[in-house]
């Protein structure tokens, strides 16, 4: 049920559970040493539809840092896990004592959107895998090199989003009419001099200011801070000024996801909220991946989001000058979710889909299923092969297999039409010439299904073909 449409005693009593239960979490641990005090937490639903999340006066200043996102990431869950499927809303927005991040640091507005131009015939696209290690810094400049995240399940969210970003680089420059994306982080094993990590495990500032030397105001944005964690957010601003250097037609950022009662599963994709094109880029990816994923029969019931979310204000979706897209691609925090995120199958899967969400927004195409519309009567002669034609929907990935099932017929009969045929697929409506008649006439009906390479299957559909003595 849409919030609008609930009871004003009603939201108001969910309103006071939840800000007492978002309370509870936020002040589960220290968040902030700049301010280690207690966080207050106040919930209401405005008459949009959105919901707000107050965190009182004294957090202002500290509203664009790194801990800040990932307590706005941990209140998001933890929402959405108390709420369940109760009711829908119109997205999550932070304030502070009232104000937004931007009452307190006005330079964090988003810069304008660039006016969408002809897509060219290349587009350029930017991967940003998420995270990876930076230099935390304790007293006296002193610092220690850290990984961002920590590893529950098997699961190095810094390492695995760099594996997913490599195959998805190479899966995309593999496909027809895209170029191979650019990577926000270096994708060698090379070692890095002071680390002795491969350079990979490296977060993006320190790549971008190797590549980029003399264009600092992409790698330290923030030459004023002295926070300790000044790195950490830097890298955060530098994967969409990055983007927004070359020119990017399109941000893609890889992650995965996490929430302390392990229970959440599922992918998930947010945009910023005032972006309708990143809605859009976000929206065709869960599209992409939500067919190919769940054509694999393992994960044929893997939660996947319908549409993507506007909650937060994520610094890597905000300060992109073009469409940008986090994809949440499951919760390592839960067990399942995390075994799927180290599975091969699963792996090719979404990279796939991935690649699929990217062309069909490139492509301006919708999210349609792979459906079979239409199965015109085919006609042909004996021993010779028939002609068809059929209309689909949807964006199959060739070569595309043509199942031919012959109804009523034995399996072992000779004189059976069923067949199975690999080929390109034309556009709809395709004339299908190949499906052979066999030597006895009359009219035969089959049912048909199409599997394109990523596995994607349309639901059968039947059909007949009369099968004809020739003239000759």
């Amino acid at each position: 049920m849409p919030i609008e449409l609930v009871a004003t005693e009603a939201k108001r009593q969910m309103e006071v559970r939840l800000s007492r239960r978002l309370h509870e979490v936020a002040n589960q641990r220290i968040w902030f040493d700049e301010r280690p005090g207690p966080i207050r937490v106040d919930v209401r639903f405005d008459d949009g539809g959105r919901v707000l999340i107050d965190l009182g006066p004294g957090l202002g200043k500290l509203s664009n840092t790194p801990d800040m996102e990932d307590l706005e990431s941990l209140l998001i869950n933890t929402f959405d896990l108390e709420l369940a499927d109760q009711v829908t809303h119109h997205g999550i927005s932070f304030l502070f004592d009232g104000k937004d991040m931007y009452f307190y640091h006005p330079e964090e507005r988003p810069p304008p959107p660039r006016q969408r131009a002809r897509m060219r015939s290349w587009p350029r696209v930017v991967l940003s895998p998420g995270h990876g290690h930076y230099r935390l810094y304790g007293q006296k400049d002193s610092y220690s090199w850290v990984f961002q995240r920590t590893e529950q399940h098997g699961v190095q969210e810094d390492v695995i989003t760099m594996e997913y970003a490599r195959l998805l680089k190479e899966e995309m420059s593999q496909r027809p009419g895209m170029l191979t994306p650019r990577l926000t982080r270096l994708d060698w094993d090379l070692t890095h001099a002071e680390t002795r990590k491969p350079w990979s495990y490296i977060s993006a500032r320190y790549y971008l200011a190797w590549e980029y030397p003399e264009n600092p105001e992409i790698w330290h944005s923030l030459p004023e801070d002295k926070t300790k964690g000044r790195e950490r957010l830097e890298d955060i601003r530098s994967r969409p000024l990055f983007a927004n250097h070359i020119g990017a037609d399109a941000l893609v950022h890889l992650h995965t996801n996490a929430e302390p009662s392990g229970k959440v599963r599922g992918a998930r994709a947010y945009h910023y909220k005032d972006s309708p094109e990143s809605k859009k880029l976000a929206d065709s990816l869960l599209c992409g991946l939500k067919e190919v994923i769940r054509a694999q029969p393992k994960y044929k019931d893997f939660q996947i989001d319908d549409e993507s979310r506007n909650d937060g204000d994520y610094g890597e979706n905000r300060l992109a000058a073009m469409p940008s897209a986090l994809v949440e691609l499951a919760f390592h925090s839960n067990e399942k979710d995390a075994a799927a995120l180290l599975d091969e199958n699963f792996k090719r899967a979404a990279v796939s889909g991935l690649t699929k969400g990217v062309q069909l927004y490139m492509d301006g195409e919708g999210c349609e299923p792979f459906v079979v519309t239409e199965v015109g009567q085919g006609s042909g002669y004996i021993h010779s092969n028939a002609t068809m034609i059929f209309s689909y929907k949807g964006s199959p990935r060739p070569p595309v297999i043509f199942n031919f099932e012959e109804i009523g017929c034995n399996p072992s009969a000779a004189e059976c039409m069923s067949q199975q045929d690999s080929r390109d697929i034309e556009p709809s409506p395709m004339i299908y010439y190949g499906l052979r008649c066999p030597g006895v006439p009359g009219v035969r009906k089959y049912r048909l299904t199409l599997i394109d390479r990523d596995g994607v299957a349309s639901s059968p559909v039947e059909g007949e073909v009369n099968c004809k003595y020739s003239h000759y």
